[in-house]
């Protein structure tokens, strides 16, 4: 593989605004039933086949691709502060099965909440215009359950 550029940036930053308690919003990231009803990856529906919520616990959701093919998202909780902060670490096939971490913030602001993405130490440039139009797509997705 090749090595990073020097003065590319290895991560990348995303917030969104849900008409939400921040409750409610962390719970759509930490609830196996509510992430299979939202977090698709560019589409494609997730099988939440560990969930292990608390530091040290391990996660892995199965990605039913469209020729039948099962990939996976699996890490470990790093940090966990209900409902204000979320961290993980992240393993896929779009990360060359190399180690990533994910630190989310949910900030209540009024009658919303506030979600902050961070996702760092990419492996290479490359590697992050994909999960930022993934990340796009699955923050969009999560706005569906709290429209009801």
């Amino acid at each position: 593989m090749t090595n990073p550029l020097p003065d590319q940036p290895l991560s990348l930053q995303m917030s969104r605004t849900y008409a939400a308690p921040r409750e409610r919003v962390f719970r759509a990231w930490t609830e196996a039933q509510a992430l299979e009803q939202w977090f698709r990856p560019f589409g494609m529906p997730i099988t939440v086949e560990c969930l292990e919520l608390h530091a040290g616990g391990r996660y892995q959701f199965n990605i039913r691709q469209p020729n039948g093919q099962i990939s996976s998202i699996s890490g470990q909780y790093v940090e966990i502060v209900q409902p204000e902060k979320l961290v993980y670490t992240w393993i896929s096939e779009a990360t060359d099965s190399g180690e990533t971490l994910v630190t989310m913030y949910f900030n209540q602001q009024g009658n919303t909440t506030e979600l902050t993405l961070i996702h760092e130490r990419f492996a290479h440039p490359s590697f992050i215009p994909p999960h930022q139009q993934g990340w796009t797509t699955m923050l969009d997705a999560l706005e569906t359950i709290f429209s009801n």
